[in-house]
């Protein structure tokens, strides 16, 4: 008899295969924001994009980075920040005002 955590290592494996084989949904009820850069090695743009053409969501952006590969918010920081407050903080509800609570650390 296998031990306990062979066993259950085992069965992740077969459910993640089985998960893996299934038809992922490409029906959304939220918002989505697909941020691509065109060199991406890890996540191909093409696929991406054929990705995103295949998604229905109430509302779906696709912005490209043009100088970026993976990482885009390091890559391309100013403009990766500049896509959020376009692009997402408006479908947050904008911007909150918020009050300022002092940091009770800091020396006056």
């Amino acid at each position: 008899m296998a031990p306990r955590p062979i066993l259950s290592a085992l069965l992740s494996l077969a459910l993640l295969a089985a998960a893996c084989e299934a038809e992922p949904s490409l029906s959304y009820e939220v918002p989505m924001i697909f941020l691509m850069g065109r060199s991406d090695l890890h996540t191909p743009y093409a696929s991406s994009r054929a990705h995103y053409d295949r998604t229905e969501a109430p509302l779906k952006r696709f912005v490209t980075f043009e100088r970026s590969i993976h990482f885009v918010i390091l890559e391309d920081p100013g403009r990766f920040l500049m896509t959020l407050v376009n692009e997402v903080l408006p479908l947050a509800g904008g911007a909150k005002e918020f009050a300022v609570i002092p940091d009770p650390g800091r020396r006056r």
